[in-house]
């Protein structure tokens, strides 16, 4: 997952410069979100286990695509301290915060035996739509701002 991801950055890169990176990582994200809100909604382990398996293969990309973004926009003088935020939102607010927001709403939320499926799904599906937005805004600043490659 991680070597595709990588050829498709460098090769999108040389195509289309950050926008075309940007295009990369929303066709990543996005199949990356998709799997990670259905697998737990899945009716059957035959379902289930394709869909894991496609979003474990891609449990990589997303850090390795923010960070190589973020190096290819941000200034020589600031890249330490934009890193440092970059691995604290990966490093706190993905891996601490997120089990926790998970429990509230199957706790709050849901109820019965799958409430916790449910509640993953949601919190997945929401969170997913946040980083698409937010990477669809980038490839639109990329673009305006002429960070396109001719």
């Amino acid at each position: 997952g991680l070597w595709l991801t990588g050829t498709l950055l460098d090769k999108f890169n040389r195509r289309g410069g950050v926008a075309g990176m940007c295009v990369v990582g929303l066709g990543i994200s996005f199949f990356f979100w998709l799997t990670a809100w259905t697998a737990p909604l899945a009716p059957t382990l035959l379902f289930f286990w394709p869909m894991l398996a496609a979003h474990m293969l891609l449990s990589g990309a997303p850090p390795a695509i923010g960070a190589t973004i973020i190096a290819a926009v941000t200034p020589a003088n600031v890249m330490g301290r934009v890193s440092a935020v970059q691995l604290f939102i990966y490093g706190f607010v993905a891996a601490a915060i997120g089990p926790i927001i998970v429990a509230l709403v199957s706790d709050n939320v849901f109820s019965g035996p799958r409430s916790l499926a449910f509640a993953l799904s949601l919190v997945t599906c929401v969170y997913g739509l946040g980083t698409l937005v937010m990477l669809f805004s980038v490839w639109r600043k990329a673009k305006a701002d002429g960070l396109v490659k001719p």
